[in-house]
């Protein structure tokens, strides 16, 4: 099995699998390194984990859902209606902290 999360320390490297099993509804996998050590991953996390069937159809010509453009469009609504107008005053807090 190979470590796939790219933010993963152990990311690439290939270990061997003691058991896979269900814990608090997530799916993990017990490994050990060369060394000797025992430790759990998340089974997504790894070579185990089933493809995707989005990235599957997409084939890398889609690299975001329709889920997640609009959850960034929101995301950016927001940030706008925080934001305060350019070359308005400052109000509540931040005017304190100026």
């Amino acid at each position: 099995m190979t470590v796939t999360h790219p933010f993963h320390p152990r990311s690439g490297e290939e270990l061997r699998v003691i058991a896979v099993r269900r814990t608090a509804g997530e799916s993990r996998v017990d490994c050990c390194d060369g060394a000797g050590v025992v430790f759990s991953l998340v089974v997504a996390w790894t070579s185990l984990a089933e493809v995707d069937p989005f990235a599957r159809a997409s084939v890398g010509r889609a690299p975001f859902r329709v889920e997640e453009l609009l959850h960034a469009v929101a995301l950016v609504a927001a940030q706008r209606q925080a934001a305060p107008e350019p070359g308005g005053s400052r109000v509540g807090k931040e005017a304190e902290d100026v």
